[in-house]
């Protein structure tokens, strides 16, 4: 088993999924699933999740349903959390203020603005590297 902290990405769009999980292979464990609630049952099969990267909109279950599941979750009421949305009106951020979120990254988005900003909310070294455009 790796010493690498856990990064669960909740996206309903499969690509983003993909572009996560290879912008951040190297640095973090990415569980990446399809849903808030799926994401909801996989805290109880995977070690303690280090970060959330999380999309708004979803069907089934929203993101600002996802966040309050969180705040409710004595394991996971602090966890930060970084959106990863197309939703980037000022209310929609001023929102999600309210709740654990550190940052905000915008779609589409740069795999190398992913990687600094997980990084920086979970307190490891940043060295920019050399990405490959065709990550997905």
């Amino acid at each position: 088993m790796n010493n690498k902290l856990n990064v669960l990405a909740i996206d309903d769009f499969s690509m983003s999924l993909l572009l996560i999980k290879n912008s951040l292979k190297d640095l973090v464990n990415v569980y990446t699933v399809k849903s808030a609630t799926a994401a909801m049952l996989t805290l109880d099969n995977v070690d303690k999740i280090s970060l959330f990267l999380l999309d708004l909109d979803m069907p089934d279950v929203s993101g600002f349903e996802f966040l309050d599941f969180l705040s409710k979750n004595p394991m996971y009421e602090k966890a930060p959390v970084i959106i990863i949305s197309s939703n980037n009106k000022i209310k929609t951020i001023k929102k999600v203020l309210e709740y654990s979120v550190v940052d905000f990254v915008a779609k589409p988005f740069e795999a190398e603005t992913l990687r600094e900003k997980v990084s920086k909310a979970l307190g490891l070294p940043y060295e920019r590297i050399e990405i490959e455009e065709n990550l997905i």
